[in-house]
């Protein structure tokens, strides 16, 4: 009795037991073949005929062409020599490696990492995690998704058939997003109809200690139970709440380190196509040539540069040299999201990055909402750091000026309010904070901007939270 150490396809040759990782199968996948099942990687010459299914833990080379109604799945990539045209009702090819061909044709496609094609895209559905690289493929009638953003030839027709181009977040994390925080923001609320029940319920008893004192035993029984239930209440929904935030902080982080995410065409384009970025569209109506499309963050849309050959690679080289230290963000984003990262318990660097806020708004460049809600916060960290009363005063009515100026900018930049009520919150006044929270969550609502909603919705929570804590306490 023999015991395999690895898995593949077992055969017997001259007396020899082997165990390949890789089976080729000269021909197509046929009638005579058959569907396809291997732990390890398949290498087809012909194609993968009508109806078949091939299956495979590793990866897939097919040196013909994928038919209608075949499915391909691969643990790994999947490179077809010719053509990918399988259908998009009840057929796929899917990878959890990278796709490579020649021609997707009326396919629904999916990759976790990304999709090369070398001649067309026509009237498929793609997506992928990583990037479409097609620079010279035409694509028409196509609905593509690619997270790590794309390059394309030509795009669209004459003939008005419309695609739509989507990069930096998929539409179903768009909505999964979008989803969770809603579900917060009702839990918030949730919590805060608790404590304004059982406000208004003993809103006497709460000012008055002599009528607390002066309860029956009863009254002061029910009264105690009440509290107890409210807590035990809010303590629930605290854990709900804290497990939607986890969910929501793994996927703002993926969603954050695509920011820098392109739509680049090299030819034509003809309209109507529907560019995405990240949480922005774009519905162009008019014919546009080499150019590439980009979130422009400050503004909260898309903004065009025009096409370089390359430009996913540059933008993508620029964006990794700044990760990696290479080089510094130096548009209001960029200064905001440093200042914002300071750490709370460095005195220096917080006293460094508050004079480099401070110099930077007085040039009309830097003068954007998040930079002052950036400015706001460090001098958030310094109050914390200080233990002085005076110092934190002083740091506190220098922190609500700087606010004030960014408000007075825009009045409905929710961040800037929200951090207003960051500086109440670290000095005690969270009744003041929690009124600043509210009106920015109501902001984030109204203009569906979701991309700090957490941020503020959180805070909202804590100081309410706080105020339920000093009520407690006067009992």
């Amino acid at each position: 009795m023999f015991t395999a150490v690895t898995e593949g396809h077992v055969s017997l040759e001259k007396n020899q037991i082997s165990i390949a990782q890789e089976i080729e199968i000269p021909g197509s996948v046929d009638y005579e073949v058959g569907n396809l099942d291997f732990v390890g990687s398949l290498v087809i010459g012909g194609s993968v005929t009508s109806g078949f299914q091939v299956v495979a833990r590793g990866g897939v080379k097919i040196g013909g062409s994928v038919e209608r109604h075949a499915h391909v799945v691969a643990g790994g990539d999947v490179l077809v020599g010719d053509t990918i045209r399988c259908g998009r009702e009840h057929a796929y090819v899917r990878a959890e490696g990278s796709i490579e061909a020649g021609t997707i044709d009326n396919s629904f496609i999916q990759s976790r990492q990304d999709i090369h094609v070398s001649h067309e895209i026509v009237r498929s559905k793609i997506k992928c995690r990583g990037a479409l690289r097609a620079a010279r493929a035409d694509v028409r009638g196509s609905d593509i998704e690619a997270v790590g953003g794309m390059e394309l030839g030509n795009v669209g027709s004459e003939g008005e058939v419309a695609n739509t181009l989507t990069v930096g977040i998929t539409l179903e994390d768009t909505k999964r997003l979008n989803a969770l925080l809603a579900k917060v923001a009702k839990l918030n609320e949730g919590k805060e109809a608790i404590f304004q029940s059982y406000e208004r319920k003993y809103a006497e008893l709460l000012k008055d200690r002599s009528a607390l004192d002066a309860l029956t035993p009863e009254e002061r029984k029910e009264f105690e139970a009440a509290k107890h239930e409210a807590a035990q209440r809010q303590d629930t929904i605290n854990d709900k709440i804290n497990d939607l935030r986890k969910e929501i902080t793994l996927l703002e982080d993926e969603v954050a380190e695509e920011r820098d995410r392109v739509v680049a065409i090299a030819g034509k384009i003809h309209p109507p196509v529907t560019i995405n970025v990240r949480e922005t569209s774009w519905l162009l109506r008019n014919q546009k040539e080499a150019v590439t499309f980009f979130e422009d963050t400050r503004n909260e849309r898309i903004d065009t540069c025009p096409y370089e050959e390359g430009a996913l690679k540059a933008r993508a080289s620029a964006r990794d040299g700044a990760a990696s230290g290479a080089a510094t963000d130096t548009s209001p984003y960029g200064l905001a999201k440093r200042l914002s990262s300071v750490p709370a318990n460095d005195r220096q660097a917080i006293d460094e990055a508050i004079s480099e806020g401070l110099k930077a708004i007085k040039q009309k460049r830097y003068q954007a909402p998040d930079v002052y809600a950036g400015v706001g916060a460090v001098f958030c960290k310094a109050i914390q750091a200080r233990d002085n009363q005076a110092e934190r005063m002083a740091f506190a009515k220098k922190a609500i000026g700087i606010l004030q100026q960014g408000l007075d900018k825009d009045r409905l930049h929710a961040q800037v309010i929200s951090t207003m009520g960051l500086v109440h919150d670290v000095m005690g006044q969270h009744g003041k904070a929690y009124e600043y929270h509210k009106q920015a969550s109501e902001i984030i609502g109204k203009l569906a901007n979701k991309g700090e909603a957490s941020t503020i919705y959180a805070r909202k929570g804590g100081s309410l939270a706080a105020v339920a804590r000093v009520l407690q306490e006067k009992e």
